[in-house]
């Protein structure tokens, strides 16, 4: 009956929930509507260790004020195993099949600077000097 009643408590906590914080602390803080206010969340571990950080409510990241939220660990992580910047503008380019022939897309924002790939070298130009040479793609 005990377990039950725990389980039923805690799920009316996390319905009520805008979020929850995990602080590096080990604090664990549910985030209601009524948290929020400016958009900054104290760890609520502050009054009992000392702890100062401050987060984001609406990315959960370190408090950055006005700047734009910052994209999901996550996404960082599969843009940098995914996606190469064009050497050219350093817009993002995804690889998904084909040759190392690339072409950076004027239609997405990019400059339609042709490289290679595997080394980012111009396909009309020179490579570098650590380098295969074309011929030997």
């Amino acid at each position: 009956m005990i377990e039950y009643r725990e389980t039923n408590r805690d799920r009316r906590v996390a319905l009520a929930a805008k979020a929850v914080l995990h602080c590096e602390c080990g604090a664990v803080g549910i985030i209601t509507e009524n948290d929020i206010g400016n958009g900054r969340i104290i760890c609520p571990n502050n009054p009992h260790n000392g702890c100062n950080k401050i987060y984001c409510c609406k990315c959960g990241n370190d408090d950055h004020g006005t700047d734009l939220c910052p994209p999901p660990v996550e996404t960082v992580q599969w843009l940098n195993k995914n996606s190469k910047e064009c050497p050219n503008c350093k817009n993002r380019i995804e690889k998904n099949g084909g040759c190392d022939h690339m072409t950076c897309q004027v239609s997405v924002g990019g400059c339609g600077h042709q490289f290679w790939w595997t080394c980012g070298c111009p396909v009309h130009g020179q490579h570098k000097s650590d380098c295969l040479r074309l011929g030997e793609r």
